[in-house]
């Protein structure tokens, strides 16, 4: 399946959208996205990712914001024995904004791959980036974010962010951010992390009487909740479900 989309908010126009890519057995899908964004305008775009195990999905997003425009996406990837998702998104007016976060729920021998692209080319304009992965058995996920600050685009302000909890020895966390910064006057972070459930934490929870298994689950839940807080409205449901879900199936797809 190849599919098309085309998304324009035009002046002050405001939008929630929400993709499900789902099936069932051994396929490749692909999608594609332009999106763009007038001056004052808002998109709020969730993408959930939930093919079949053994499919192959690849996605491609390009974005324009424009003066006083807004671009918040959120991507969750929790099906598919590869998925990857990439957005290219440019700030083009005076104050523009976007705001990217992701969610990546992997186990077995999934491979999630989420790479991004953002360029401010005006003045003032704001992007905050955030990607937490959650990696059980020999999962593997891959995150790579690219920040450019052009010439003249002073007074950026320019957040990015890794982080990824593994739950067993064999998964894997790769995380790539970047910044290549060519103007004065900005503000600009990035960072990454990757580590483990906290064991006193654990302690503490199952000192209170609380089953180790549960007690795991509750710690993930707290991980991807903080995340999902971002989402608005409906979608943010959408997304939590999924997560319990994955939880509930662990024995099922060990």
């Amino acid at each position: 399946t190849h599919a098309f989309n085309l998304i324009v908010a035009e002046p002050g126009a405001r939008a929630s959208i929400v993709e499900t890519h789902t099936g069932v057995g051994a396929y490749w899908g692909t999608t594609a996205a332009r999106v763009v964004v007038a001056q004052g305008a808002e998109i709020s775009r969730t993408t959930v990712l939930a093919g079949a195990p053994e499919a192959f999905h690849l996605g491609a997003t390009e974005a324009e914001v424009a003066s006083g425009g807004g671009y918040q996406s959120f991507v969750l990837s929790h099906g598919g024995r590869l998925s990857r998702d990439e957005i290219d998104v440019a700030l083009d007016g005076e104050g523009a904004g976007c705001r990217l976060d992701g969610l990546a729920l992997g186990r077995r021998k999934q491979h999630i791959d989420n790479t991004t692209r953002i360029v401010h080319r005006s003045l003032g304009a704001e992007s905050r980036e955030v990607y937490r992965g959650v990696l059980d058995d020999n999962a593997r996920s891959v995150f790579q974010g690219k920040v450019t600050v052009e010439a003249g685009a002073h007074g950026t302000d320019a957040y990015q962010l890794s982080q990824n909890l593994l739950l067993s020895e064999t998964a894997e966390a790769d995380a790539k951010p970047e910044l290549m910064i060519y103007a004065d006057d900005v503000k600009c972070s990035h960072g990454a992390t990757v580590g483990a459930l906290d064991d006193e934490t654990l302690f503490y929870l199952r000192a209170r009487g609380i089953g180790e298994a549960v007690a795991r689950d509750l710690l993930v839940e707290a991980f991807a909740g903080e995340i999902i807080e971002t989402i608005d409205g409906r979608a943010a449901g959408i997304v939590r479900n999924a997560v319990t879900a994955w939880l509930a199936n662990a024995e099922a797809a060990a």
